[in-house]
């Protein structure tokens, strides 16, 4: 689906003091579409990059920060820097501040407010008529402001000052602190979320003194930025509040995923052709072993906990539910769960992608001659560091909180542990991710079905489940004529195969693939030692796709 290909003569002196010869651009037709290759970079010094055509993810790092100083002549002059030449958020020391936010936008009789938490950084803000930065809270707690690229690069590329405000439900902003399930029904939703937005923007822009007057010099375009679930969100707030919202950027936004108008089998396909384009032989040796595991795990000729001990899970660390079935098939569905949303979610850290990442590490557990099946599946659960010191896995590590719990839930990428992972469920039994293990990826098959998830989702929480909501309410599955809003992908990331690749027809939007970015790895720099080639070009796209877009809405409001 990609059209002509074009030169882009960017980067030929890298400032992280390589030597770069062209990078190779593969544009659409109306250069809206943007797919960054590398030229065979010639190094000034010994270093190698490793480059793969198959794509990226979205975790980021947690590392220890040091001082350093960029050069006088770096494009970036950063205060404080990790090792790997990022700047260091934890060094800015950001303070939570508290708005009044309404608890239920939809219901006129109720007047409640709550308190939501919100960061600012103001460091490069040049007044009235410049930018705001809205950074979307999503399904984590907001502890700081973690998209380094918009608000310390960004911000001071273009004076701009960056707010960032936590999505109801997690962390500390609780609209009804002793809930019910039927509050949640009503309150934790993303009609909810986008109206919360909405209202934090003109909060903020009327904090500043920012004029609301499109026509005034004081007027400060709003461009809402997020990833992944909430870079959904920042999509939507452009589609839904076009007077509040200037521009929106949204990163690895499955929007398919939510509208389900992708085969649920894409996802696992796909991490199953990233995992053979890293490490070759990769996919035949994790579905040989799964395939062995289920084999032996269903096979009752020992114990449930004997078995268990055999693939390194802890002592009285299998699930309550679990044990007091009594099936192995249900022991060995959710341990099978475990692994394959670990895979996911390597998939979606790959980046850098090298021997290094954890994707590529947990290819070679499999990969390794001489180790038995248990052991390669021990390894595979026992992998991440916490787990490396214990000894032994927790499957209660993957059980969210309440009643019914399940490790097998609402969303088969995996779900993590405790109230966030309660309300991430909750959300997902909104979203509903359609995620089929097939025979053609390199999982044991289990097949999604809506059914499946609807008894699943009365089961936990009593609600009705509804697939069309979402695509009806927000409007998402026509983008016609909508215009300054930019869909970043990185290509190694399979939440990839679910968003917008290409640009909609008659739509102002762009679209950026990063061939060998992360999930969200676009938020992470620019400044990184370890950036590639692609990701330097795509940091740099962005931020003239921003610009050109802001001296459109200036001259837009001036006429």
């Amino acid at each position: 689906n990609i059209g002509k290909q074009h030169e882009m003569k960017s980067y030929q002196n890298g400032s992280d003091g390589h030597e770069y010869s062209p990078v190779n651009v593969h544009m659409g037709d109306d250069a809206s579409v943007v797919v960054v290759e590398p030229g065979s970079p010639t190094m000034s010094t010994s270093i190698k990059r490793k480059t793969l055509l198959g794509g990226a993810l979205c975790l980021w790092a947690a590392v220890v920060g040091v001082a350093k100083m960029y050069s006088a002549d770096s494009p970036l002059t950063m205060d404080v820097l990790l090792p790997d030449g990022r700047h260091d958020m934890n060094a800015d020391k950001l303070e939570p501040k508290w708005m009044d936010q309404v608890v239920d936008h939809f219901d006129d009789t109720n007047n409640d407010t709550f308190k939501q938490k919100y960061y600012t950084y103001e460091k490069f803000w040049k007044g009235p008529g410049h930018p705001i930065f809205f950074v979307l809270g999503g399904e984590d707690p907001m502890d700081n402001l973690i998209t380094a690229f918009v608000y310390y690069y960004m911000a001071k590329k273009f004076g701009a000052t960056t707010l960032g405000v936590e999505h109801r439900y997690f962390g500390d902003s609780f609209p009804v602190k002793d809930y019910t399930n039927q509050d949640l029904i009503k309150l934790m939703t993303p009609e909810q979320a986008v109206e919360d937005f909405a209202k934090a923007a003109q909060f903020y822009r009327k904090k500043l003194g920012c004029s609301s007057d499109k026509s005034s010099k004081n007027y400060c375009p709003v461009i809402t930025v997020a990833g992944s679930y909430p870079g959904f969100l920042s999509a939507m707030m452009r589609l839904m509040h076009p007077d509040i919202v200037d521009i929106a950027y949204a990163t690895s936004a499955p929007l398919h995923l939510y509208s389900h108008g992708i085969d649920p089998k894409t996802y696992y396909d796909y991490v199953t052709r990233v995992a053979d384009a890293a490490v070759p032989g990769c996919a035949a040796a994790v579905k040989e072993t799964t395939k062995e595991f289920h084999d032996w795990a269903v096979t009752p000729d020992a114990t449930m906990q004997e078995k268990a001990k055999e693939i390194k899970i802890c002592e009285g660390g299998i699930p309550k539910y679990i044990t007091d079935s009594d099936s192995l098939e249900l022991w060995w569905t959710e341990v099978n769960e475990i692994v394959t949303a670990h895979f996911a979610e390597a998939d979606m850290g790959y980046y850098p992608p090298g021997p290094d990442a954890e994707f590529e590490r947990a290819c070679r557990i499999f990969l390794k001659e001489g180790d038995t099946m248990q052991e390669k599946i021990g390894n595979m659960l026992t992998m991440r560091k916490e787990f490396q010191e214990k000894g032994c896995f927790d499957m209660y590590s993957e059980l969210p909180n309440g009643k019914n719990a399940r490790i097998s839930a609402s969303d088969w990428s995996g779900m993590g542990d405790g109230i966030k992972a309660y309300m991430w469920e909750f959300l997902s039994c909104q979203l509903l991710p359609a995620l089929t293990q097939s025979s053609e990826s390199m999982f044991y098959p289990r097949e999604w079905s809506l059914e499946w998830t609807a008894n699943h989702c009365k089961m936990r929480f009593d609600m009705e489940v509804d697939p069309d909501r979402l695509r009806n309410y927000f409007g998402f599955e026509d983008l016609t004529g909508v215009d300054h809003l930019l869909f970043v992908n990185n290509i190694n990331d399979a939440w990839s195969s679910a968003s917008i690749t290409v640009p909609p027809p008659n739509s102002g939007i762009e679209v950026i693939n990063v061939l060998n970015g992360a999930h969200c790895s676009d938020f992470r720099g620019p400044g990184a030692d370890f950036d590639t080639p692609e990701m330097k070009a795509a940091h740099k796209q962005i931020e003239e796709t921003i610009g050109k877009w802001l001296k459109e809405i200036k001259k837009e409001n001036e006429d």
